[in-house]
């Protein structure tokens, strides 16, 4: 995948990362560094209904949401001083959007680097809140790892200090 989202960017497909912050209004922001390649192409990425139904399986054992079968697939590249400041990727009122079909429910990585390539860039995904603000876990860096958790959770990526960390 690497290598497409490489191709990709020869063919001007690849673009700067956006931070959605309301329906419809996208902006560049401070609050990210990266590059994206959106692949609507579910076909073009390998184990496609292993890593479906892996989401589906986490689905049932943790949360139960209503999914609607819709994903949002991007290939990501944070070269360095790349970076997404801590975020959810559902914003408010949590019982209403979560039953609305267009609303993500589940986020999830899978990690396409090999970690000797790059330093920094941990994903780090909040366990607990605390008085002191909110405690957060570095996620696996192992190639091919897939981390899945409820998009209602903080979570960012830290700073890539060497190299480039790539992730769909």
């Amino acid at each position: 995948l690497i290598e497409f989202f490489k191709i990709a960017e020869a063919n001007g497909e690849v673009k700067p990362v956006e931070v959605y912050h309301h329906v419809g209004e996208q902006t560049q922001s401070e609050k990210r560094v990266g590059d994206v390649y959106d692949l609507y192409d579910e076909s073009k990425l390998p184990h496609w209904r292993k890593i479906r139904d892996r989401l589906i399986r986490y689905n049932e054992l943790t949360e139960n949401f209503n999914l609607n079968g819709k994903y949002q697939i991007n290939i990501l590249r944070y070269p360095v001083g790349g970076w997404f400041k801590k975020h959810k990727d559902c914003q408010v009122d949590l019982d209403h959007r979560l039953n609305l079909e267009s609303e993500r429910k589940i986020s999830s990585t899978i990690q396409l680097s090999d970690k000797k390539d790059y330093n920094g860039g941990e994903l780090v995904v909040q366990t607990e809140k605390i008085k002191e603000g909110s405690k957060g876990v570095a996620m696996s860096t192992k190639q091919g790892d897939m981390i899945m958790f409820p998009s209602y959770v903080d979570h960012q990526v830290n700073k890539v200090v060497r190299g480039e960390r790539y992730s769909v």
